[in-house]
């Protein structure tokens, strides 16, 4: 059984600043969180399953008056978490600030559980602007 990250990978927005393939990158996310909370538990397949919320922030770049540099960028996901014998709806946010200095890139990913997308879209215009994640 397969994850299915469908409607992340179909959608049209900006996702470079992703792996190439982010549906393992996320399962490499949540793995290790879910664990620690239940570590006799097998995360089985995720399922998105609903279209993505996005968040991009960036500046215009001077010199090039059609041209942005983006600087931070966030992505909130309805899943589901086939957690054993069950299936726990949640949804997944990931942040990346400081993308315009890559040496200064930071990540932060959350998972809300029994969290509406439409709730999480409202976290994720909160959490890329946090002073603490825009270095």
């Amino acid at each position: 059984m397969s994850d299915h990250f469908t409607p992340l990978l179909a959608s049209t927005h900006w996702l470079g600043w992703l792996p190439p393939d982010p549906g393992p990158a996320i399962r490499n996310l949540l793995e290790p969180n879910l664990l620690a909370a239940r570590p006799e538990a097998r995360l089985g397949r995720i399922v998105v399953t609903q279209d993505p919320e996005f968040v991009t922030g960036g500046v215009r770049i001077p010199e090039q008056d059609n041209r942005v540099a983006v600087m931070r960028a966030g992505l909130a996901l309805a899943v589901d978490l086939h957690l054993d014998d069950q299936v726990l709806p949640a949804t997944f946010s990931w942040v990346a600030t400081g993308l315009h200095r890559p040496d200064d890139r930071r990540d932060q990913v959350w998972l809300d559980l029994d969290l509406s997308l439409a709730e999480a879209k409202q976290l994720l215009a909160q959490r890329v602007y946090e002073p603490d994640n825009n270095r």
